[in-house]
């Protein structure tokens, strides 16, 4: 189940979202390659990676998209949200895309648990 979500706002002349969504073993594993170390819990030290990770993703997409007419000039800090009973709701008119990534070299089965889905909503103000 992928039950730990961190969410990035943008502004600016387009605003919108970016969400990074995994297990709660994705994001162990993640936040573990990160610092060097095996985490086996979510805790802060995992809460704190899987934001630096959304940070990293986000600071790419603005690069990418400031030559485009896409283009936003901020991003907000990222906030987790951990467990899975929750709702994201979208103004009408945004155009949004999600990416799922594996994870192949997690030592778990479960296709699912290995994956790292990236999504981003966008709209011009």
């Amino acid at each position: 189940m992928r039950s730990v979500s961190s969410i990035v706002g943008f502004a600016g002349a387009t605003s919108g979202s970016l969400m990074v969504n995994t297990s709660e073993e994705g994001a162990c594993f993640m936040a573990g390659r990160m610092i060097g170390e095996e985490l086996n819990r979510v805790d802060t030290a995992v809460l704190d990676g899987i934001c630096e990770i959304t940070n990293i993703i986000a600071g790419q997409t603005k690069a990418i998209l400031s030559t485009t007419e896409h283009k936003f000039e901020r991003i907000s800090i990222p906030s987790v949200v951990v467990g899975s009973s929750y709702f994201v709701s979208h103004y009408r008119g945004m155009n949004s895309v999600s990416v799922d990534f594996e994870l192949p070299e997690m030592p778990i089965q479960p296709r699912c648990d290995y994956s790292l889905t990236v999504s981003i909503s966008l709209m011009k103000v």
